[in-house]
């Protein structure tokens, strides 16, 4: 299933070539389900996936059991293949109705990204990205998102993270992560804090400490001393629900005045209210 790279992006497409099984394991329900989804999905694009490089092995990210398996199954002459580096899918969308790349691509893109194998990720150019750029996608679990989450919580218990900001972001995700555990949340709220103080950080150095919505800017309250105009401001997590998710960076926050911020509030409980029937 090789991938080419789409702006920090990878999109996947199923060969057309499906190697066999070894024989021992060839009438195993395994090998026989990956064959006819194959024979279903060859030459099709099925997916976009946001990777992360991390220096865990294989075997932790897809589990011990599945990789033996994989290797029963399809490692050749019996030879266990080593994979030196993995990228475990952190964000993934599915591309809807999976069409032959054939009938996306014109021949000659088709034949630039796709006539030949290769092991490693090449970037698709602009021409290829204009033709794929009509295609429909839709937001998928992730099942390797663990993964970052885990490397992220690292540093953040490692960090020291504003109060303040540590309050905005539990208002923020209240709504967040409805119906899992409360080590899950509480790990999310503390990764989201984590972020939003690496935000703030950001647009002081960038020295952008404005309102995302209005524009308001603290720094024109002449009565409000200098060393205070930051706290006119909230930072403000746009996709609480995203979290857990998909991989929220710090592109997911914002800075609003306690005005903007309440609206946003506002929107968010509308959005997540039921129908009234």
């Amino acid at each position: 299933m090789p991938a080419r790279n789409v702006r920090g992006y990878v999109l996947e497409r199923i060969t057309d070539h499906f190697g066999k099984p070894n024989a021992a394991f060839d009438q195993s329900e395994r090998a026989l389900r990956e064959q006819e989804k194959h024979a279903e999905f060859a030459d099709s694009l099925v997916a976009v996936h946001k990777l992360h490089f991390s220096s865990r092995p294989l075997q932790e990210i897809i589990g011990a059991d599945e990789f033996e398996e994989l290797q029963d199954i399809w490692s050749e002459n019996h030879q266990r293949n080593r994979w030196s580096v993995a990228f475990p899918i952190v964000e993934s969308y599915e591309i809807i109705g999976a069409p032959k790349a054939r009938n996306v691509f014109s021949p000659s893109v088709f034949k630039r990204h796709f006539q030949y194998s290769t092991a490693v990720l090449k970037p698709l150019d602009d021409e290829a990205r204009k033709e794929l750029a009509d295609l429909e996608i839709a937001p998928v679990p992730a099942r390797n998102l663990w993964i970052v989450l885990e490397d992220v919580m690292q540093m953040a218990n490692g960090s020291d993270i504003d109060p303040t900001i540590a309050d905005l972001m539990d208002d923020d995700m209240a709504f967040a992560m409805e119906g899992e555990d409360e080590e899950k949340r509480s790990r999310a709220r503390k990764r989201a804090a984590w972020l939003a103080h690496r935000f703030i950080n950001k647009r002081r150095t960038e020295n952008a400490l404005h309102c995302d919505d209005c524009g308001f800017d603290p720094q024109t309250l002449k009565d409000i001393p200098q060393n205070r105009r930051r706290s006119c401001l909230d930072v403000h997590h746009r996709a609480p629900l995203a979290e857990g998710v998909r991989l929220t960076t710090i592109d997911d926050f914002a800075l609003l005045c306690p005005t903007c911020h309440r609206l946003e509030h506002v929107r968010l409980s509308l959005s997540l209210a039921k129908p009234i029937r």
